[in-house]
């Protein structure tokens, strides 16, 4: 099986401060180190966004300096607390128009579509005219190679009912999903990252799954409350395994320890 491993929201700061209650920094290095000791053959490593905490210089040379220690290629997006300015000093990213950063990746029967959902000082994300040409060009490629395609994204592509986060998902869902259905005989699951909290589902007839980050977690409230509810869930990556005609994810807690064996 073909291995990869799925990580967002780290918002490092390069100087060991505490973000919503955790290490950032920290969080980040022992994640890699479990990385390390339990997935060497992972193919990839995918980052969707937020890496730093607050668009610092510092931040993206400690993330770039942390990437040196392990030799799995990574792959990385921006999020809506990243600075593109600062980070492409340390960071490898394939930009386009000198400000997007989307591109894709195939292994083998398999594309990975990478989405810059970011929109320049706001929370909230967009899918601009270009970004949405360059997506329906990817997927047309894809289609006429029958080729499986999955996408990352940062932001939320539709209201996950979290009051907190019903303003600053990406603004314009139904223009994406106009571009997915299109090509729905390919898109088999959509990635995202943002919302801090672990959640799968179809929408639209497709499946998806967003990830916790890497240091701090929000409480999945149902209410009408709208305000962020910092919890203690603990951070986690995710593997996912793939085979000719099936895919498993799985949602590791890097900083728990295995107590016991059964045999």
């Amino acid at each position: 099986m073909d291995k990869y491993i799925v990580l967002s929201d780290l918002h490092v700061t390069g100087k060991g401060l505490y973000v919503q209650g955790g290490n950032s920094d920290l969080n980040y290095i022992n994640a890699l180190s479990h990385i390390a000791s339990n997935h060497r053959d992972a193919r990839a490593i995918f980052c969707m966004g937020d890496i730093s905490n607050n668009g610092s210089a510092s931040s993206y040379e400690f993330f770039s300096k942390c990437n040196e220690g392990i030799s799995i290629p990574c792959y990385t997006i921006l999020g809506n607390h990243d600075e593109i300015s600062n980070a492409k000093k340390h960071i490898n990213l394939d930009i386009h128009q000198e400000r997007f950063v989307q591109f894709y990746k195939v292994y083998n029967d398999k594309a990975f579509i990478f989405l810059d959902t970011t929109e320049e000082e706001l929370e909230s994300g967009c899918l601009c005219e270009f970004r949405l040409e360059w997506l329906d060009k990817a997927l047309s490629l894809m289609l006429d190679s029958n080729i499986d395609v999955y996408i990352f994204m940062h932001h939320n592509p539709f209201d996950i009912n979290v009051r907190c986060y019903e303003k600053i998902g990406l603004r314009n869902s139904e223009q994406f999903y106009g571009t997915i259905l299109r090509y729905k005989a390919i898109v088999k699951h959509i990635f995202f990252g943002h919302c801090h909290q672990n959640i799968h589902g179809i929408f639209k007839g497709v499946t998806y799954t967003a990830v916790k980050g890497t240091n701090h977690q929000i409480y999945p409230d149902l209410s009408n409350d709208s305000s962020f509810k910092v919890c203690d869930f603990e951070p986690s990556y995710y593997v996912l395994l793939f085979d000719r005609e099936n895919f498993y994810s799985y949602d590791i807690e890097f900083n728990k320890k295995i107590v016991s064996e059964i045999q």
